[in-house]
This record gives structure tokens, sequence and C-alpha cells, in this order.
């Protein structure tokens, strides 16, 4: 399987979505977010590889190598514009928790250097909200019932 899957972003846009298809975008999501928060202070860290090495273990039980995440950071899939686009567009079609797993991981990844960048929170803010996630979502505070 290639790094990202076009298709899955393809399929994101039609009506209907499968199971598999809401999958391989949640992955391909996953990848893309946490790939580019890696190099968002144009430094790969080696810790930030191994925190999404990690993330894919755990929630994909798939294991995913340095260089397919190097490479996926630099992609100009991954331009600013691009990325944001891609991401509003998928987030509308994943379930709400998928999308707080992607901001919870990508928190993960930026805070695993050791220091966390303005670029790094600029990215962070952008994606929670390309997400539409609000703080309270991102705190784990439940809204009050209606």
């Amino acid at each position: 399987m290639g790094i990202i899957n076009v298709e899955s972003f393809k399929a994101l846009f039609n009506t209907e979505v499968t199971a598999e298809q809401k999958r391989e975008a949640f992955r391909d999501i996953l990848l893309l977010v946490l790939a580019r928060g890696s190099r968002v202070d144009l430094h790969t860290h080696d810790a930030e590889i191994k925190v999404t090495q990690k993330v894919f273990l755990e929630y994909m039980d798939e294991e995913v190598t340095a260089g397919e995440i190097r490479v996926a950071a630099s992609s100009e899939l991954y331009e600013k514009s691009s990325i944001n686009k891609h991401v509003a567009r998928a987030a509308k079609k994943l379930d709400y928790s998928d999308r707080i797993l992607v901001i919870n991981a990508l928190r993960d990844v930026l805070r695993a250097d050791g220091h966390v960048r303005k670029s790094e929170t600029d990215f962070f803010d952008e994606m929670a909200t390309v997400m539409q996630l609000r703080p309270s979502d991102i705190a784990g505070i439940p809204a009050p019932a209606q």
C-alpha cells in the first residue's frame, strides 16, 4: 500500500461511506496530520517519529517506517492550503471520536521532542479548527445536555 490512498480521500466526498473507506480515510488523515505536525518546525525529530509509529501501531495495528513518515512529512500534498482543505473535507465524514484521537495524537507528537514552538501551536490550532473541534472538546469537557 502507498503512503496515502488518494482513493480513500475521494470516497469521503461520496454521500455514503463504507466502514472500510472510513478506516482508510482515518488512517490517511492520521498520517497526514502527524507527519506534517512532525515537520512543521522544519525539523523532524526522532522522538516525533517514534510517537507517530506508536500511535499507528496502537490505533491502526499497523507499522509505519520512519522513512514513510519522513516522506509523508515532506510531500507536496501537505502544503498548508492543501492539508487544511483535505482535513476539513474528510473531518466532516469522520466520527467525533476519530477527530479527537487525531488531535490528541498530534498533541503527543508536538510534545515528543520536549519543545513546542509557536509554529507547532499554530498548526495544532489550525488542525483543531479544520476538524471542527472546540477547546472544550479537546479538553474532554462534555457539552451540557440540552
